[in-house]
């Protein structure tokens, strides 16, 4: 409930962002399954990886393609599997491991990847010295290449 009262709240408030040049950055900490979704704490419930596409994606729209996400949960990169020729990119770009990720590494590379991008280093730059190889960076051109080759 107070997740998805908290991506409304988000959705709303999406194009005063929007119209103030502000592009978020929205960190998911949480756990991750790599079948059931995202783990919604206190209720201890699961939104699927494919729930949790459609509700990015709606924020995303709003943003003009400009929401990033970091997924720092196990099994995160399986938010992509909403990813859809027919429907526009539920984020801009993704950081997430593909698989289960541990705290201490979290503790460790998530303070050091976010001092990097707030004193202005670039994403991915901030992306490869901190958080490579655990996180993978998708891009939605690159996932946009990615479903092409899937449907063809």
């Amino acid at each position: 409930m107070y997740f998805r009262r908290a991506l409304g709240l988000l959705t709303t408030n999406a194009s005063r962002a929007r119209d103030r040049g502000l592009r978020p950055i929205l960190h998911l900490d949480t756990h991750g399954d790599e079948a059931k979704g995202l783990e919604i704490r206190p209720e201890q419930t699961f939104i699927g990886w494919d729930d949790l596409g459609n509700k990015l994606r709606c924020i995303n729209v709003h943003m003009h393609n400009n929401l990033a996400v970091v997924g720092a949960t196990c099994f995160g990169l399986q938010a992509i599997k909403s990813v859809s020729l027919d429907m526009p990119a539920p984020f801009f770009l993704l950081l997430a491991p593909p698989k289960k990720v541990f705290e201490h590494f979290l503790e460790e590379h998530i303070p050091a990847f976010y001092r990097s991008v707030f004193e202005l280093q670039p994403v991915n730059e901030a992306h490869l010295q901190h958080l490579a190889p655990e996180f993978r960076y998708f891009h939605c051109e690159k996932m946009l290449f990615i479903v092409i080759a899937r449907y063809i």
